[in-house]
């Protein structure tokens, strides 16, 4: 009967980064081993599941169907390990990392320089890295490939069900329109209708787009004149055209010195968009992962109290 015992344990880390890097001299430098060790364990790992868990593909390396079905249990049950074996080695004077967080740029603008400024006072050697967020980074997040997902509340909700979040900010949305606009408030639904619109969209396959579900709940169907990826990129583009476009309030209100637009009520009421991170609950007991978080939600507090919302 094969027991815990039987197996060397130090092996699954090894597995876990030959996963994550799909390739042995990556895995080698990450793990701070020769390439011969980590080619050497890999054996071993393929003697013991009789499979060969990763095979050559060019200069990568693809998983096979059982290393597919490892991998998200191993990146959960060894990030659990690590919490509880190093409860107490984070120090946030000292150490170091990157924190990775998907979400859009309008998120990056409004929390970023409240969180800098933390990070830099209390943790200096730790940087964060912000990351267009998609489709694929719900996957990203189970797999620990990513640290955070900020994200609308409403968002693909159900694709979160197995994560843990944390409530961070709200903000008003709000029209935007050219500057030498003839629009005036208060818009009609049907003038709104009947102007083209721009909006925000991830990518292609993208999570579903706050802004666009918040109107078709509503009631409203504007005729869409462009997507973009870039909530920052709107403003440019209304104050040149008769298009407009939904936006939160406090980058309308930052953009409006920098570009031609002026800001106007939607013409029917339209729900706040409260803005939530999310992690993979391997995370949860994770020191630096834990003392992160925490001071994401300091960032986010800031944020209100400074701008009274």
């Amino acid at each position: 009967m094969s027991t815990l015992r039987s197996v060397n344990l130090n092996l699954l880390p090894v597995l876990r980064e030959l996963l994550y890097r799909r390739n042995v001299t990556r895995a080698a430098e990450a793990l701070g081993m020769s390439q011969s060790a980590v080619s050497e364990a890999l054996g071993r790992l393929r003697a013991h599941f009789r499979d060969d868990l990763l095979v050559p593909h060019g200069r990568t390396l693809l998983p096979t169907a059982l290393a597919e079905r490892l991998e998200l249990s191993l990146t959960v049950t060894l990030g659990q390990l690590e919490g509880i074996l190093f409860e107490s080695a984070f120090d946030p004077a000292t150490s170091e990392g990157v924190m990775l967080i998907a979400t859009a740029d309008y998120v990056v603008m409004t929390l970023a320089p409240q969180l800098f400024g933390i990070l830099r006072k209390e943790a200096p050697r730790l940087s964060v890295q912000f990351l267009d967020v998609s489709l694929s980074s719900i996957s990203e997040l189970k797999l620990g490939r990513l640290d955070m997902i900020i994200v609308p509340t409403e968002v693909r909700e159900e694709d979160f069900a197995d994560a843990e979040r944390e409530f961070l900010f709200e903000d008003e949305l709000v029209c935007i329109a050219s500057a030498d606009t003839r629009l005036t408030e208060p818009l009609t639904p049907e003038i709104f209708e009947a102007a083209p619109h721009a909006f925000y969209c991830a990518d292609r396959a993208s999570l579903s787009s706050f802004e666009a579900g918040a109107l078709q709940r509503a009631g409203l169907n504007p005729d869409e004149l462009l997507r973009v990826n870039s909530f920052m990129l709107l403003p440019f583009l209304v104050e040149n055209s008769d298009a407009l476009a939904i936006i939160q309030r406090r980058l309308a209100i930052r953009l409006a010195a920098a570009t031609r637009i002026k800001i106007l009520q939607p013409p029917v009421p339209l729900p706040s968009v409260k803005l939530r991170a999310y992690w993979s609950r391997a995370r949860t007991r994770d020191p630096m992962h834990r003392w992160f978080r925490e001071q994401v939600v300091r960032a986010a507090q800031s944020i209100g109290s400074a701008d009274g919302y």
